[in-house]
């Protein structure tokens, strides 16, 4: 599309970089709280931000806060699926229900 190498690696960078702010940042709140409601608006908002990043087109800003945005969600809302899932089912049967 156009856009320089080195822009592209730092959106793509970003992607992960908003998954390891959401697990530093949200995780513990989803683990304290076993907010499954939480999880389900984590969901929504990584749709709609993985929809904007097709939007986005190559606007460097907008591409940065979608893609981050997107990172943050998807990435930090599956991290805590798992761990709600963990602490849900019992020890004996943790492996299946995962």
């Amino acid at each position: 599309m156009g856009m320089p190498v080195q822009q592209a690696i730092l959106v793509t960078t970003l992607y992960q970089m908003g998954g390891l702010v959401c697990g530093i940042t949200i995780e513990p709140i989803i683990d304290r709280k076993r907010s499954y409601r939480a999880l389900a608006w984590g969901f929504v908002g990584a749709a709609i931000f993985i929809a904007a990043i097709g939007f986005a087109g190559i606007s460097v800003k907008l591409l940065v806060f979608t893609v981050f945005g997107g990172g943050f969600l998807v990435i930090g809302t599956q991290t805590g699926s798992a761990a709600l899932a963990a602490d849900v089912y019992p020890t004996a049967i943790r492996s299946t229900g995962m």
